[in-house]
């Protein structure tokens, strides 16, 4: 290599020794709010996919049932889809991770899963297909490290009553934790992904005015951001698009892929060698 121990950055480095290399689903960093946008494309900056490149959103209007802590209307649906599920040109089928806002809702999946297999009833045989290739029920907080073709996505809090009220568990897409799950969601770029919901129409236009809420304001300019990609709406994709992408300040930021390389090396490499957030210019060429 002529330019070997003449590396400018360590990505340099790693291209020209033939590194093999691997495309991330995950937004690991916030891009700013000017990087790069292009009219024609408000979901791409700088050739990087921010978003799935297929969204698909539905209201299904189900009820949340505050005891059990489910949504059985979102639950049928979600086993619905997978019948939606194609084959890729490799004619096996793509990995698919279904992602709830409760535990509870998640073991509801999962049994309607397992009752179709017992039963041998229709669809079972691609339930257990798709298990081979993947698949699998977690809870929002159990997506950390998870990487999918496809996800699908109940987040279960939703009306009470023939009124339309939400329920008051909605508050907890405000807490650090749900704010979290929320963030990390939209922080995932898989193929295709599902958000399946029962929050009506007038709550998500409440939401997005209260900026202030940052999970629920998150939340719902997420829904509208996935209608508008699906109704190719690209002037309200625009609007929302710095939402999601302005910078949040480097002292700010707790790397997710840095915490995933560490908890991968851990078993190999001691703790107090495993060291975070150096600059790269303090990294020196070659590495020996």
């Amino acid at each position: 290599n002529e330019t070997y121990g003449n590396e400018t950055s360590l990505i340099q480095y790693a291209k020209e020794n033939g590194a093999p290399t691997n495309t991330l689903l995950n937004k690991y960093a916030q891009q700013a709010k000017s990087a790069g946008k292009s009219p024609e494309s408000p979901d791409k900056s700088n050739g990087i996919n921010l978003f799935p490149h297929e969204f698909h959103v539905e209201n299904v209007e189900g009820r949340f049932d505050e005891k059990t802590a489910t949504n059985d209307v979102e639950a049928q649906q979600i086993i619905r889809l997978l019948n939606t599920v194609k084959r890729t040109q490799q004619r096996t089928y793509p990995s698919v991770g279904i992602i709830c806002f409760t535990i509870e809702q998640r073991d509801l999946i999962s049994s309607y899963l397992l009752k179709l297999k017992q039963q041998n009833a229709a669809g079972s045989d691609k339930i257990r297909q798709l298990e081979r290739n993947g698949m699998g029920v977690f809870h929002a907080d159990e997506l950390y490290g998870q990487h999918f073709d496809i996800l699908m996505v109940s987040f279960t809090i939703g009306t009470v009553n023939v009124k339309g009220t939400l329920s008051k568990r909605s508050v907890f897409f405000n807490t650090p934790e749900g704010e979290g799950y929320i963030k990390l969601l939209i922080n995932k770029v898989p193929k295709q992904i599902y958000l399946v919901h029962s929050i009506p129409k007038v709550y998500i236009n409440r939401f997005l005015k209260k900026t202030h809420d940052k999970g629920s304001f998150l939340l719902a300019a997420y829904i509208k951001f996935g209608d508008a990609v699906t109704n190719g709406d690209t002037d309200m994709q625009k609007k929302l698009l710095p939402h999601f992408t302005e910078s949040e300040g480097r002292d700010g930021i707790q790397s997710v892929f840095n915490n995933e390389v560490v908890n991968a090396l851990k078993p190999y490499i001691e703790n107090k060698r495993l060291v975070q957030n150096i600059p790269v210019d303090k990294i020196k060429l070659p590495i020996t």
